[in-house]
């Protein structure tokens, strides 16, 4: 069976976006999954410069989660792609809390 898989990263956010089609999907469909940074540890710490105190502030992430999207037809995915990529674009040119979720 042929497969393939299509994966779109978007750092600012993240995650990454996971198309496949073929082995284990049935024949022209296309799984939509979403892999997210999860688990996040924060720390603050303080260290001792030039007879001040600074903090550090770090994050990091210790896992990931793959969240099951959904499925498509490829033509399906071909229209939803087009009007992702066109929100997304759109959302990048806002700024502030003009990025916030609009209801």
């Amino acid at each position: 069976k042929e497969s393939s898989k299509t994966i779109k990263w978007y750092p600012e956010y993240g995650c990454a976006l996971l198309l496949a089609k073929g082995v284990g999907c049935t024949p022209g469909v296309v799984a939509w999954n979403l892999i997210s940074l999860d688990l996040h540890r924060f720390d603050t710490m303080s260290k001792v410069n030039s007879n001040t105190y600074e903090y550090v502030d770090t994050a990091n992430a210790t896992d990931y989660e793959v969240l099951h999207i959904g499925t498509s037809t490829q033509d399906q995915t071909n229209e939803l792609m087009s009007a992702f990529n066109r929100f997304y674009v759109e959302a990048q040119a806002l700024k502030g809390s003009d990025r916030s979720s609009r209801g």
